[in-house]
């Protein structure tokens, strides 16, 4: 039996989860309307740095180990010069993406469960 591969360093999870985590968006964007103000406007309030900072927050409870691991190492990477007003809030946005690309590529046969919990999480959060 061969040793699964390494996985990514968490800034190429992260840009892969960005990914994975937009497309989640504009799939139940696309569900909710077809208007194309509309279709902006719920996309881009879900993908905002604080919104995937409070998915982060509401999942945190349910991470394994080695999520939990991998979320505290993406939030300790370096922040980009232009976030720097928003470090808090922009490495937990980037730890979430980061947990995300490594569901994609650890678990591929999970993430319909886990799209479905972090739309969960979304409707949740902006229904009240």
């Amino acid at each position: 039996m061969n040793p699964s591969p390494p996985l990514p360093h968490p800034r190429a999870l992260a840009h892969l989860g960005d990914a994975v985590y937009t497309l989640w968006v504009r799939e139940e964007a696309v569900r909710v309307t077809q208007k194309s103000g509309e279709l902006h406007r719920y996309s881009s309030q879900r993908a905002q740095a604080d919104t995937q900072a409070k998915v982060l927050e509401l999942l945190q409870s349910d991470l394994t180990e080695s999520e939990a691991t991998l979320v505290k190492q993406a939030q300790n990477m370096p922040v980009p010069a232009g976030r720097r007003a928003n470090q808090f809030i922009y490495r937990k946005a980037t730890a979430l993406e980061a947990l995300i690309g490594y569901w994609y590529l650890s678990a591929p046969e999970k993430l319909p469960e886990r799209r479905q919990q972090v739309v969960g999480l979304l409707e949740r959060i902006f229904s009240g």
